[in-house]
């Protein structure tokens, strides 16, 4: 999605996830996505500000430990940092029920924000470097089972994945000291992507269901041939039994004529010509 001077994408494998029904109020924009588990996916966050952009970002209401600098006319992924140079994978996943109470929790502690990725844009100065710190946030958690009577069957969660190389060399592990020019509680913008299943997007009218295949598409049309052929015969041996009543009449009568919702052309070998005049 793109605001203002910004724009957030969520992909796979390089390709920008489609986004359905997106709404734009103020400085919010939000839209749906379909989420697909197993999948792998980054954010993408694209600045053509006139300035440095800070990004905060949550998945699931779970807020990434540091917020991300992204320069002005950079295009780069908003990661979840693990450590000085490390980072993890997201990726949707189905999300574990169980009956049992004991392994189980009853509510999650942000539960309306389950299937939101939201992503929150504030202007910012750069004014310098520090050397690397950990983040003050504690490293973020995965759910673990969640109770049946939570009801959240049939939707997906983000997980995070298998710490990786987040590519960060020595050199570049000093952190930007960045003065936000906005407040974080009245950003610039908010970026909210939720995501839910294809059959729950469906479900709920937000993306179509699929075409029906070509053979269930051509029988389909073979039918509705069938039954105007049969309208047809059945409207032509009307007219003909009405003619021969009139041929065999001993008086001529007077025929009250209704407007017919049906244009008939001239007869050619038997078969009524429909073609309009």
């Amino acid at each position: 999605m793109r605001h203002r001077d910004c724009e957030v994408r969520i992909t796979y494998d390089g390709q920008a996830l489609e986004e359905h029904n997106v709404q734009i109020e103020n400085n919010a924009i939000e839209c749906y996505i379909a989420s697909e588990s197993g999948k792998v996916f980054e954010i993408i966050c694209k600045n053509e500000t006139s300035t440095a952009i800070s990004a905060g970002i949550a998945v699931d209401g779970r807020g990434f430990p540091r917020r991300m600098l992204v320069r002005e006319g950079v295009s780069k992924p908003l990661i979840c940092e693990d450590g000085v140079d490390g980072m993890r994978l997201l990726m949707f996943t189905d999300i574990t029920l169980t009956a049992d109470d004991e392994d189980a929790v009853r509510g999650l502690p942000r539960g309306s924000e389950l299937g939101l990725i939201e992503v929150r844009i504030v202007r910012g100065r750069c004014e310098g470097l520090m050397p690397w710190a950990p983040p003050s946030i504690i490293s973020v958690q995965n759910f673990g089972p969640i109770h049946e009577t939570v009801k959240k069957g049939g939707m997906h969660c983000v997980q995070f994945g298998a710490r990786i190389s987040s590519g960060v060399t020595p050199q570049d592990t000093r952190l930007v000291n960045v003065v936000a020019l906005d407040r974080w509680d009245i950003p610039y913008i908010t970026f909210k992507f939720r995501y839910r299943t294809c059959a729950i997007l469906q479900a709920q009218g937000i993306i179509q269901r699929p075409i029906p295949s070509g053979s269930a598409q051509n029988n389909n049309n073979e039918d509705d041939l069938n039954a105007l052929e049969a309208e047809m015969r059945i409207l032509q041996e009307r007219i003909e039994r009405a003619r021969m009543r009139g041929n065999h009449s001993p008086q001529p009568r007077v025929i009250k004529r209704e407007q017919s919702l049906i244009h008939l052309g001239e007869f050619r070998g038997g078969i009524i010509d429909l073609t309009d005049d």
